[in-house]
């Protein structure tokens, strides 16, 4: 009986050891690409104005059916705006947003600013200074030229941005709202479906 145990537990720890070497990776997944970031204002259904940045991916197929899909693609969106109040202080922003996989093809994962912000700080058009982090099943991925802002002067001026981003956007964490956190009948458009951490957080 222990011999049985022993040779199917052998068994079982090289049918696991072969699913994960023969399992889909980053490199033989769909190929995610930022191709453009934009900036509007839009009205919603109440006739307040809202502050859209629109990142919108590329992705490309690799061969085989895993190469049509790409796993829990995440979007970071990061930003800093002038205050209308000190045009000399910015105010720094971020949100992200995962969605369990992306097909071939074309997507768009919108964020907002809230109209009271936009009135506030009086936000019109684009934004001078902003980075969008992307990561496919948990690995990041090397930045390129359209995930940065042509305001950034050089790539010392980019680095400094990420450290102020990270003593300063927590105070406005939650401000920025990826478009699945926006009321659905405020907003037109949909993103893809986002993953929704807090629906297992009591289960663990």
């Amino acid at each position: 009986m222990i011999r049985q145990r022993a040779v199917f537990c052998l068994f079982l720890l090289l049918v696991i050891t072969g699913q994960s070497q023969n399992g889909p990776t980053v490199s033989t997944m769909a190929e995610v690409e930022v191709e453009d970031v934009s900036f509007q204002r839009v009205r919603d259904s109440a006739g307040e104005t809202w502050w859209e940045a629109a990142v919108e991916v590329r992705v490309s197929p690799r061969a085989g059916q895993v190469g049509k899909f790409a796993h829990r693609v995440q979007i970071a969106f990061n930003l800093a705006h002038q205050s209308a109040a000190e045009a000399t202080d910015l105010q720094f922003y971020r949100a992200s947003v995962t969605t369990a996989a992306l097909e071939t093809g074309r997507a768009t994962f919108r964020f907002y600013l809230p109209p009271v912000i936009v009135a506030r700080d009086r936000l019109a058009g684009d934004a001078r200074f902003w980075t969008v982090d992307l990561s496919i099943d948990g690995q990041a991925q090397p930045p390129d030229r359209q995930q940065i802002a042509a305001g950034f002067s050089s790539a010392a001026a980019v680095a400094n941005f990420r450290q102020q981003l990270s003593e300063r956007a927590p105070v406005n964490d939650g401000i920025l709202l990826p478009r699945h956190l926006v009321p659905a009948e405020r907003l037109p458009g949909t993103d893809p479906i986002a993953i929704r951490p807090e629906a297992v957080e009591n289960r663990r």
